[in-house]
C-alpha cells in the first residue's frame, strides 16, 4: 500500500478502492529534466492560461517533431510507423477516450477519408488466438485492414500482411482483388495498397483543422475535450479561456 493510502487511513480520509482511481503522473521536476512542449518550448515555460499559445503549440508538436521529418516516401516502414503513432494519438484527442479500442481507431479512420469505409470486394478471413483458442473473423472494410495489416502487423512484427501492402500511387488507398489464398487453400482475399504520402497529408490537414476549431471555439464540446485529455496524458489543468485570449 502506497504512503498516501495509509496517511489518508490513519486520518479519516475516505480512500476509494483501487481501481477506482486514476494515477496521473505530473511532469518531472525542472531541476531532475526538463521536458519540452514542443521543439522551441519547455512545458515550464508555457503560459497556460494563454489559449492560442497552447493550441499553436500542440500544433508543433507534431509538424516539427513529426511531419517535418517524414518525406513522404512511398516506400518508407520508419514513415507508416510513425503515420500509424499519430493516428493513434489523434483519434485519442478525437474520441475523448484515453485508452486505445480498435473501434476508436477504426473510426477515426473512416472519417478521416471516406475511403477507408470501402468494402472488400473478398473480406479477409482472419484468426486471432484468445486465452489459447483460435477465433475466426473477418476484415470487412478498407479501415479493418489498415488496422490489422498496417498498424498491428507493422508494430508486432515488422512488416505488413500479406493482404496490405504500400506503393506511390498517388491513391490513399486501393483494393487489388484476388491476391492470393490461405495456405488452406480455403479463403482468398483481396491485397489493399496505401501510400504513406498520401496518408501523411490527409493527417497533417485534419491536424490543422483541429487545431483551428479549437483556435475558433475554446469553449467548444472539443475544446473542453482537449482540456481533459491534456490533463489526464500531462497532468496539467488547462483554464478556459476567457474573451480574447
Amino acid at each position: 500500500m502506497c504512503l498516501i493510502r495509509i496517511l489518508r487511513s490513519l486520518f479519516g480520509t475516505p480512500t476509494p478502492p483501487l481501481g477506482d482511481t486514476r494515477i496521473i503522473y505530473q511532469l518531472p521536476n525542472h531541476s531532475v529534466y526538463k521536458k519540452y512542449y514542443n521543439q522551441d518550448a519547455l512545458f515550464a515555460d508555457v503560459d497556460w492560461s494563454n489559449w492560442s499559445v497552447v493550441v499553436d503549440g500542440f500544433e508543433a508538436r507534431f509538424k516539427k517533431w513529426y511531419f517535418d521529418h517524414l518525406p513522404g516516401s512511398h516506400a518508407s516502414y520508419v514513415d507508416f510507423c510513425a503515420l500509424c503513432a499519430l493516428v493513434e494519438v489523434f483519434s485519442h484527442y478525437d474520441s475523448g477516450r484515453d485508452w486505445h479500442e480498435p473501434k476508436n481507431y477504426k473510426e477515426f479512420l473512416r472519417k478521416l477519408d471516406a475511403v477507408f469505409r470501402t468494402k472488400l470486394t473478398h473480406p479477409v478471413h482472419i484468426t486471432r488466438c484468445e486465452a489459447g483458442t483460435w477465433r475466426a473473423g473477418k476484415l470487412k472494410d478498407f479501415a479493418d485492414v489498415f488496422y490489422a495489416g498496417v498498424r498491428c502487423s507493422l508494430h508486432h512484427h515488422g512488416d505488413l500482411a500479406s493482404y496490405a501492402g504500400m506503393s506511390g500511387t498517388n491513391q490513399l488507398a486501393l483494393e487489388r482483388k484476388d491476391a492470393g489464398e490461405s495456405t488452406c487453400h480455403t479463403h482468398t482475399y483481396s491485397l489493399v495498397v496505401f501510400d504513406p504520402a498520401m496518408l501523411k497529408t490527409k493527417l497533417h490537414d485534419w491536424l490543422q483543422q483541429y487545431c483551428q476549431q479549437l483556435r475558433s471555439s475554446p469553449s467548444s464540446q472539443a475544446a473542453t475535450q482537449f482540456r481533459q485529455t491534456f490533463a489526464n496524458d500531462f497532468g496539467i489543468t488547462i483554464p478556459e479561456p476567457t474573451t480574447g485570449t
